[in-house]
């Protein structure tokens, strides 16, 4: 296993561990050159995710992740982000906040 992928597993099983399920897409290179500050990207897709995985996307708290599951079980899946604004507390800014975590497969 080269480090590369043993990193990337060790990422996915610690999240995994947390409860967290979540899909990888992309891959994760570990160099010298590498800016330490660059966040790991990790994608939720909100058509399938439980509670606690919608509180692991930036700005959504429990009573938001209630809402989205509420909506969602009330009204169908969400087609794109632009969906989830049609959830109370949900406008563009929060949207624009969350899309790059969000998969819809």
């Amino acid at each position: 296993m080269s480090r590369r992928e043993g990193v990337t597993f060790a990422l996915l099983a610690a999240l995994a561990l947390l409860g967290l399920s979540v899909r990888y897409h992309g891959t994760v290179d570990i160099s010298k050159d590498e800016d330490p500050s660059r966040e790991l990207l990790f994608q939720v897709d909100p058509n399938t995710a439980q509670a606690d995985e919608l509180l692991a996307l930036p700005g959504i708290g429990p009573a938001l992740a209630d809402r989205i599951l509420e909506f969602r079980q009330t009204n169908g899946p969400f087609q794109k982000a632009e969906d989830l604004e049609r959830v109370y507390g949900i406008g563009p800014k929060k949207r624009q906040q969350i899309e790059p975590y969000l998969l819809f497969p």
